[in-house]
């Protein structure tokens, strides 16, 4: 069974589509928020996610959504989150920090999706506006300055 994922209704609710039934999307039960950047894993069991603040709109959070439970769990907490990319295995969530007082302002953390490390800066990204992974193999890192 393949999943394609979208957004609709203006960015507050998402859902599925399945290979199966394409024309009737499967609405998830979650919150009513300001979903941005959703990247699904290269399996396509989870969806990294970023979460506008519902008082604060400066501030942002990625989470991560397993599809088999319906568990949205916020993955960072400090506010300044966001564009999640999923290593090509699967196993790590990059994410880019955007924080105005820092040194640099822009700065790219890697992550077990798991939380099962630490974040760690990612060599050679700050500064970068964005940042993919443009293989499957990972070997490569594309940075856009």
């Amino acid at each position: 069974m393949g999943a394609v994922v979208f957004e609709a209704c203006r960015k507050t609710v998402f859902g599925l589509r399945t290979a199966e039934a394409p024309l009737q999307p499967i609405f998830l039960q979650q919150p009513r928020l300001m979903y941005l950047d959703l990247r699904a894993s290269p399996d396509g069991a989870r969806l990294a996610l970023t979460i506008q603040d519902s008082s604060n709109s400066e501030r942002r959070n990625v989470h991560i959504l397993t599809f088999a439970t319906g568990q949205l769990r916020q993955f960072t907490y400090d506010g300044w989150s966001s564009q999640p990319v999923w290593s090509p295995d699967g196993k790590r969530v990059v994410y880019k920090v955007t924080n105005p007082a820092a040194k640099p302002v822009i700065r790219y953390y890697a992550r077990a999706w798991d939380e099962s490390d630490s974040a760690t800066a990612v060599p050679g990204a700050d500064g970068a506006e964005a940042l993919e992974f443009p293989g499957p193999t990972g070997k490569y890192m594309a940075y856009l300055r």
